[in-house]
């Protein structure tokens, strides 16, 4: 009745009313939040194929969450070069993931610079940074979608370049390929992968459905499809924060040799959860209270029995980088 809709419509006056000062404190937190930097500079956009090298350089950078807080990040000084391999390894606090904040520059520097490719990151608007930078996190977000919305969601590349890049990261088994041609194709190189019919394969393969969270696959295979992801777009930088420490070692051997085969010419970073992840590297970084504490190879840091050294000799090493 109308008298109804009458009372209805009070009520919700009522309530409105009532939430409006909690309405007033969450506009007051949104101003009070710090504005990001610009997502785009239009007079300093680095160029197309930049990074080239995936050099990148650290200049006495100093880092902190809030001015209040103590700094995150002391001092850091250190340089990759190119296609260099670096693991990334202290206890918890240590500043490992601060290192990683400060290259996708989710916070700014409070003293000090980044350079990648001898471009200061602080330069160039967050969306030129960023989309150059691949990062293969500890929980791979996936969403709700076939196996190919998943991996190419812009609709970016072909479906031969889906299936190529399915092949290396070893998913081909889990997109339910049927028995028969297909499961006779053991290696992406076989010439027979390229006859066959591209529409064909989204049909049957690339049409897979993920649940959301990829609660339908397992945290390995998660994590696969997450590295597939960075073998598609191919960015001169890969980040690994903690991507082996919730799945079985047989699927992180699959990875390292993913890693070492398919991202040869990638300057690799791999903030490490098991020793044998960084074993391989080049050179490791260890932080320690916001600092670089060491950093240098692994069999030079195990022979100095310095830091490194006795995170290993100790057993703690998982404890420490978990």
């Amino acid at each position: 009745s109308t008298f109804d809709q009458i009372g209805n419509l009070l009520a919700g006056n009522s309530r409105v009313e009532e939430n409006l000062p909690f309405l007033a404190k969450c506009l007051t937190y949104i101003e009070l939040l710090e504005k990001e930097a610009p997502h785009i500079i239009k007079d300093r956009r680095p160029d197309a194929e930049w990074p080239e090298a995936g050099s990148i350089e650290f200049r006495s950078y100093g880092m902190r969450y809030r001015p209040e807080l103590e700094p995150a990040l002391k001092d850091v000084l250190f340089s990759v070069a190119g296609k260099e391999k670096i693991g990334m390894v202290g206890r918890t606090g240590s500043g490992k993931s601060s290192l990683i904040h400060a290259i996708l520059r989710l916070v700014e520097p409070a003293s000090g610079s980044i350079s990648i490719d001898g471009v200061d990151i602080s330069t160039i608007g967050l969306h030129d940074l960023r989309s150059r930078i691949c990062i293969v996190p500890q929980t791979p977000l996936l969403f709700q979608g076939s196996i190919h919305e998943n991996l190419d969601p812009r609709g970016e590349h072909t479906d031969d370049e889906i299936w190529h890049a399915i092949c290396k990261a070893q998913l081909k088994e889990v997109i339910n390929v049927p028995t028969g041609e297909y499961i006779a194709l053991t290696d992406y190189n076989d010439p027979n992968l390229h006859q066959l019919d591209g529409p064909w394969i989204a049909g049957i393969g690339l049409d897979k459905w993920i649940r959301r969270d990829g609660t339908n696959l397992s945290a390995g295979q998660r994590q696969l499809v997450s590295l597939c992801r960075a073998l598609l777009w191919r960015r001169r930088i890969l980040i690994l924060d903690e991507a082996t420490a919730n799945i079985d070692s047989e699927t992180d051997s699959v990875i390292q040799r993913i890693l070492r085969t398919e991202f040869a010419n990638t300057t690799v970073i791999t903030i490490a959860h098991r020793l044998n992840t960084v074993m391989d590297s080049n050179r490791i970084l260890v932080m320690n209270n916001g600092t670089v504490a060491e950093f240098d190879t692994p069999s030079n840091l195990l022979a100095c029995n310095g830091y490194f050294a006795q995170l290993v000799a100790s057993m703690e090493f998982n404890e420490a980088t978990g």
